[in-house]
């Protein structure tokens, strides 16, 4: 027997708190950091002596610009919400939060304002009348206009000392420099408060809720009524923090509780209604120890944040309202079925016996074997160690029934304090039972068991234990629980393979599994529990809960993403006082829901659970309406009543990050117009993200967040363990999107933030360019059509034209050829006569060649160069005109030999030419023929002039004359024109 005395079974309120430091290693600009704020939208603004940053709970961003590198004295959000005033060593700044542009706030008067010029102490916004005071070094106070300009309102009587706070109450302003002043914010007149100048003087005021809280140089601290000036501290209370041995820094007041920087690295939070004080430095030792503090900021979700020169300190405070027993022993007491017995003593089933904790004595006591003496004294104690996973108490006698994994149904005497055995008749052999779990009572006195093989009947008066197989019982499953209905007799019983809803009369008359209709989520139920409307409420092992409908018709499924902490679910109790309210003990938490609002709480070990991982049947309400659950590390029991409505947050947009071509590094913007308007996704962004943060800064990293696109699916999708959507993957077109958030309580966020976002497609997939690029494949295959079709025909001309010209210059030539050979070979020609026309057809053969050359010559591609052209021309001339004793002269102005010229137009000339000088050659007397060639990009000229005229003009060539040349001429786009005198004859061809 283990005996354990006043194991903190006694209701305690102590302080949980987490602790976290952030300096340069996480993104802080500089370690020394001198004051912290938190804007509209619920980004925390962080001042150090090299700058300002921006922290979303994840990641710090240096504000860049005017305050870069500069000293930053102090913070505040103006009335409006739209800007950040900042406060450095050289004057005021203000941020515009939505575009974070950062100006100088200058002095209304244009002379003699150096003193806006000068080191900035304090800022305060009043927030009943809208005005914002400032002061500065030397004494000054001034007043921001709505025009952002600074208005001197007066100058501290005693310069030398600097305004270190300032507060509005009753309409004025206080000011303290030390001394306690009072300033009229409309006309600057300045008073003494002499009535508390004796308390001075002093080091911190501050003025919240009609409280007045005044710190003097002496560490005497005093909260005081606004409007009597008396003492709102308890005359206890005042000495406590009387004797605190360190000197007070700085002190804030915020929900009934007290904040106070200490010297000496001492940080103490005192709970105003109970008195309490904690000292959260001590607790901390690593993080608070061996740091200067210079201020101190509570948000809305009290966390705290403290501002010192080795970084930034954040702390989350809140009353411990669990308390934990059978806790941390020298072995861990992992407990199983936990009941409560008339007296109010409790029994705890574990792997260590049994635990009984008396109400009278408060002690734990451990019973694990009978000793030998019992055993040798009493024939029915049990001789073995007990380890019983399930109790169940009777009512109307001194014993408690013990069921076992192995095939035991045990009792244990509370007087005793004596295992029995029962000596019951049954037949295990043919029938085993493989184990009891679960323990419950019909309204005949039997007891029904759920066992590893199904359902059992044990029945107390004959002594007899009876296993349901292969009967109207037999449900052929581990049962892993039962309930009892309250109005009507009837078994609920959650197995390993579904719920069986039995009538002990009657045998089974329901089941549900995850091939009936309605579906549930999860075979393996380790709960059933039926509220008082008469639905289900199924624990399952890794599917969530499921609550089904009184019918049994439907059933609706709450699972991770709706806010419970996990999905293996162990109990599922109601609040006594209020059955609105259930409790969850799960295999990672505690949680808390709210079924009208369907909300959860979510709770875990350092919140002050005992362990997060809960064990299966292990849980009770007692009498008194305190709840007790049971873990893998004992047992965490609390007063449900005193848990309220949790704190509603916000979740916000922290900013929007892309690729930065320029510095070839993702960047991230933190102005609020990046996420207010609609968000266009272009083609070029590689990268574009959604950042998401919420005002609950208490374990960002365990805040979850969900999104849906409304014109793709009404289902959220949860983002896991990231804190930004990638808007990559998503179609093109225009959407709505809306993320929501739930914090590391299970709560989720008041509202939900919508995102207007366009996703544009790249010019190649918009409908204009399938149009254009169809339009230029028809172009260009009617092109290639064309182009094919013109070669075609290009080809036929060629043909054609080569049959032409070989018709009409070698056809006729082949002809005569042809008839003179007849004539000799027929005729009776003399030596001479035949000698001649040998001699006729030797000269028809050359001529025959000569066509055929120049045919050849005109075909061929190589001789498209003005150059080509002009050899061929002389090379003719020469050959006609030269043996003819004509002088030839060609004329080659401006002509360049290189120029390109198509084998149409060249042949053409050449022809023309031809007919020319051939038609000199046999018609005309003429002794000089000058012959002009000029060719260039967009026109040519051939002119051809001989002296003598002979009969040209009326005689006619070998081809057509000069009717021939003006259609050669005008095959190329080209004119002829005959020029005729006394003396000479011209022919010129040009375009």
């Amino acid at each position: 027997m283990t005996i354990v005395s006043g194991l903190l079974l006694c209701v305690a309120l102590r302080v949980s708190a987490k602790a976290v430091l952030y300096d340069g290693r996480d993104g802080l600009n500089g370690n020394d950091v001198i004051v912290v704020e938190k804007d509209s939208r619920g980004l925390i603004w962080i001042g150090t002596h090299n700058g300002l940053n921006i922290f979303d709970g994840y990641t710090f961003t240096r504000v860049s610009g005017p305050l870069s590198n500069r000293h930053i004295s102090c913070l505040a959000l103006d009335e409006t919400g739209q800007q950040m005033l900042v406060g450095t060593n050289i004057g005021l700044f203000a941020v515009n939060l939505a575009t974070l542009t950062t100006t100088a706030i200058p002095a209304l008067e244009p002379t003699g304002a150096a003193w806006a010029g000068k080191k900035t102490h304090y800022i305060f916004v009043d927030r009943n009348s809208h005005a914002a005071y400032i002061s500065f070094g030397s004494g000054y106070l001034a007043r921001l206009d709505s025009r952002n300009r600074l208005q001197l309102l007066c100058r501290m009587p005693d310069t030398a000392r600097s305004i270190g706070q300032i507060a509005a109450m009753n309409g004025q302003l206080l000011v303290n420099n030390g001394n306690l002043y009072q300033v009229d914010p409309q006309n600057g007149d300045i008073r003494v408060r002499s009535e508390l100048s004796g308390q001075g003087p002093f080091t911190y005021i501050a003025y919240t809720q009609n409280t007045l809280l005044l710190n003097s140089y002496t560490g005497r601290l005093s909260l005081l009524d606004s409007h009597t000036l008396r003492s709102m501290l308890p005359p206890e209370l005042k000495k406590k923090i009387d004797a605190l041995p360190y000197g007070i820094i700085q002190a804030t007041v915020r929900d009934q509780r007290l904040y106070l920087l200490c010297n000496n690295y001492a940080f103490f939070v005192i709970d105003l209604r109970s008195g309490k004080i904690s000292e959260l430095s001590k607790k901390y030792p690593d993080i608070f120890e061996g740091k200067n503090y210079y201020s101190l900021f509570v948000d809305e979700h009290s966390i705290i944040w403290v501002a010192t020169n080795k970084g930034l300190i954040k702390v989350e405070d809140h009353p411990e309202r669990f308390t934990k027993g059978l806790y941390s022993f020298p072995y861990r007491v992992s407990t199983r079925k936990i009941i409560e017995d008339d007296n109010g003593d409790l029994y705890v089933s574990s792997y260590n016996g049994i635990w009984h904790y008396s109400r009278q004595s408060r002690e734990w006591r451990s019973y694990m074997r009978n000793s030998d003496a019992v055993i040798q004294s009493n024939p029915r104690a049990y001789p073995g160690p007990v380890t019983p996973h399930t109790l169940f108490p009777e009512t109307e006698s001194n014993y408690i029934y013990l069921g076992f994994d192995s095939e035991l149904l045990l009792r244990f005497n509370k007087r005793k304090k004596i295992f029995e055995t029962l000596d019951y008749s049954v037949n295990l052999k043919n029938n085993p039972v493989k184990g009891i779990f679960a323990i419950v009572q019909d309204n005949k006195g039997r007891l029904w068991l759920g066992c590893g093989t199904g359902l059992a009947t044990y029945d107390p008066v004959a002594n007899t234990m009876t296993p349901h197989q292969n009967d109207a019982f037999d449900i052929g499953s581990r049962v892993r629980y039962i309930a009892t209905s309250d109005n009507e007799d009837l078994f609920y019983v959650g197995t390993a393979n579904g719920l069986f809803i039995v009538d002990p009369a009657r045998g089974i008359m329901h089941q549900l599994n995850t091939k009936t209709k309605p579906t549930l989520s999860n075979n393996d139920l380790l709960f059933v529990g039926r509220d008082k409307e008469g639905y289900l409420w199924l624990g399952t092992n890794g599917g969530g809960i499921n609550v089904v409908s009184p019918d049994l018709k439907s059933v609706r499924y709450i699972r991770r993403q709706d806010g419970l902490s996990n999905e293996v679910v162990y109990a599922i109790l109601p609040q006594q006082k209020d059955s609105n309210i259930l409790w969850i003990s799960t295999f990672n938490g505690l949680d808390r829901y709210r079924k009208d609002r369907q909300t959860f709480s979510n709770y875990f070990e350092e919140d002050g659970l005992s362990s997060n991982e809960f064990n299966q049947n292990s849980f009770m309400t007692t009498s008194t309406g305190e709840m007790y659950f049971g873990s893998i590390n004992g047992i965490t029991f609390f007063d449900p009543a005193a848990f309220g409505e949790p704190e509603p947050f916000q979740v916000f947009a922290s900013g929007i990050s892309g690729w930065n071509e320029k510095t070839q590094s993702i960047q991230l913007l933190r102005n609020s117009s990046a996420t207010d308007n609609t968000i266009v996704k272009k083609p070029s962004d590689l990268l574009l993200e959604l950042h998401f943060g919420c005002t609950d800064y208490s374990d960002p990293q365990r805040s979850t967040y969900s999104y849906r696109i409304r014109e793709l699916s009404d289902n959220w999708v949860s983002l896991d363990d990231r804190h930004t959507l990638n808007l990559g993957g998503i179609p093109y077109g225009s959407y709505m999107i809306d993320v929501k958030a739930i914090n590391p309580r299970g709560v989720s966020s008041a509202n939900v933030l919508t995102f207007r976002v366009k996703v544009t497609q790249p010019f190649y997939k918009t409908w204009w360019f399938f149009a254009l690029l169809l339009l230029g494949l028809a172009l260009i295959f009617y092109s290639a059509y064309q182009i094919k079709y013109q070669g075609f025909k290009n080809i036929l001309h060629l043909r054609m034209k080569i049959a032409s010209n070989l018709h009409d210059e070698v056809g006729s030539l082949l002809t005569r050829i042809t008839m003179f050979s007849d004539n000799l070979r027929y005729s009776r020609n003399t030596e001479e006569q035949r000698n001649a026309k040998l001699e006729k057809i030797a000269e028809l053969s050359r001529n025959a060649v000569a066509s055929m050359s120049d045919v050849l010559w005109t075909i061929d591609s190589r001789n498209d160069f003005a150059g080509n052209l002009l050899d061929r021309m002389r090379e003719h001339a020469e050959e006609m005109l030269v043996s003819l004793g004509i002088d030839v002269n060609f004329v080659l102005s401006g002509t360049d030999l290189n120029q390109p010229i198509s084998s149409d137009t060249r042949g053409e000339i050449y022809l023309i030419f031809k007919e020319a000088v051939n038609n000199i050659a046999k018609h005309s007397k003429a002794t000089h023929v000058a012959i002009t060639y000029q060719i260039s990009d967009r026109q040519f000229l051939l002119k051809i002039a001989n002296n003598r005229a002979g009969s040209f003009s009326n005689e006619q060539s070998t081809g057509q004359g000069l009717s021939n040349m003006r259609m050669r001429a005008a095959r190329v786009g080209a004119k002829v024109t005959v020029h005729t005198g006394d003396d000479h004859f011209t022919v010129e061809v040009s375009n």
